[in-house]
C-alpha cells in the first residue's frame, strides 16, 4: 500500500492499544486515549494523503509528505501528552493542598473546642467560613476532574482562586489561635 497515494481509512483510535504495542499518549476527540502503532501509522497516512491532494495530487514528493506528516503527528501526540501530565500534575497539587487543609480544618476544629467560650463562637463562625471555602474548592476539583479542553483553563482558574480563598482563611482561623 502507498500511504500518500491510497485514500486512508476512516480512523477513530480505542480506548487502549489492543496490538501489544506500547501506546502513545494523545488527546483524540477531546478524550486523552492511548495510540497504538497502527494508529499513528494511519495518522501519519492521512495527513500524508492531506498534503498531497493539497499539492494537487503531483506524484514526486511521497516521501517528502510522509515525513511531514510524521513529524506533525509524532509533535501533536506530544504535546497532548504533556498537556495530559500537566494537567494531572495540577490536579495532584489541588488534591494535595484539599487534604493538607482539611487535616488542618479537623485539628482547628479540635483546638476551638477547647477554647473558651468566649471566643469559641467566633472560632466556630471562621471554621464555618473556611469549611465552606473547602467545600467550594472541593467541587471545582472534582468539576475539573470531569471536564476536558476548553474547559479545562476555566475551571483551573475557579479552582486555584478557590484553593487561595481557601488556604487564607485556614491561615486566617489558625491565626487566632496564636
Amino acid at each position: 500500500m502507498n500511504p500518500v497515494v491510497d485514500e486512508p481509512r476512516e480512523h477513530t483510535p480505542s480506548a487502549k492499544a489492543t496490538d501489544g504495542s506500547a501506546g502513545i499518549v494523545a488527546r483524540v476527540g477531546g478524550i486523552g486515549t492511548d495510540v497504538s502503532a497502527e494508529q499513528r501509522h494511519e495518522m501519519i497516512a492521512a495527513a500524508a494523503y492531506r498534503r498531497y491532494e493539497a499539492r494537487g495530487r503531483a506524484p514526486g514528493q511521497e516521501l517528502g509528505d510522509w515525513l511531514a506528516a510524521e513529524s506533525e503527528v509524532d509533535g501533536s501526540l506530544r504535546t497532548a501528552s504533556e498537556t495530559e501530565s500537566g494537567r494531572a500534575a495540577v490536579l495532584k497539587r489541588f488534591g494535595v493542598v484539599l487534604s493538607e487543609c482539611q487535616t488542618h480544618l479537623e485539628e482547628l476544629r479540635t483546638k476551638a473546642k477547647t477554647a473558651s467560650s468566649a471566643v469559641q463562637s467566633e472560632y466556630e463562625t471562621q471554621l464555618a467560613a473556611a469549611s465552606a471555602k473547602y467545600a467550594s474548592a472541593h467541587a471545582r476539583l472534582v468539576e475539573i476532574r470531569e471536564h476536558v479542553d476548553g474547559a479545562w483553563g476555566h475551571l483551573k482558574d475557579g479552582a486555584e482562586k478557590a484553593i487561595h480563598e481557601m488556604t487564607a482563611a485556614v491561615r486566617e482561623v489558625a491565626s487566632l489561635f496564636k
